[in-house]
């Protein structure tokens, strides 16, 4: 068995086991459905308040943009030679 000198100090520098990776995005994959759950549950709380619709759609719109707006932000902050890099 041939083993390349880069597999190995990519090993000892980078400790990545596959079933450590496959359980951590396994917690992962929880943690985003929890997340998403409570994110329903919060609105459908939102939805059962004595609100009018349109104050409802109203600040769900704007809970939608401001999510949008964080996202393009931290797009932003990405580094421009790594993005050249992914080109």
């Amino acid at each position: 068995m041939k083993v390349l000198q880069n597999e190995l100090w990519f090993n000892d520098n980078f400790n990545i086991g596959t079933q450590e990776r496959s359980s951590d995005l396994d917690k992962y994959s929880a943690k985003k459905e929890a997340e998403r759950n409570l994110e329903k549950s919060k609105k459908d709380y939102e939805l059962t308040k004595n609100k009018s619709y349109v104050k409802i759609l109203e600040d769900c719109y704007i809970k939608d943009m401001d999510k949008l707006m964080m996202t393009y932000k931290a797009l932003a902050d990405i580094d421009p030679q790594l993005m050249n890099e992914l080109d």
